[in-house]
């Protein structure tokens, strides 16, 4: 490998969005907690658990019912 192509140059560029994403995905806190949210089945129960998202940066769009 030539010290003028470090490993990292061939990466493309992230925009903010990817970063965060490659990052989120990649951790196994928020790993966790995603099948938690899952395992309940998105209903009253995983109300908790989606009220834990934001502190990982998410923000759900309210539906319109």
């Amino acid at each position: 490998m030539s010290s003028q192509n470090p490993p990292h140059s061939t990466v493309p560029p992230l925009t903010r969005r990817g970063w965060a994403w490659e990052f989120l995905r990649r951790n196994p806190g928020y790993r966790r907690l995603y099948a938690e949210w899952q395992a309940l089945g998105h209903g009253q129960d995983s109300a908790a658990v989606l009220a834990s998202f934001p502190r990982w940066g998410l923000m759900f769009r309210g539906g319109s019912g």
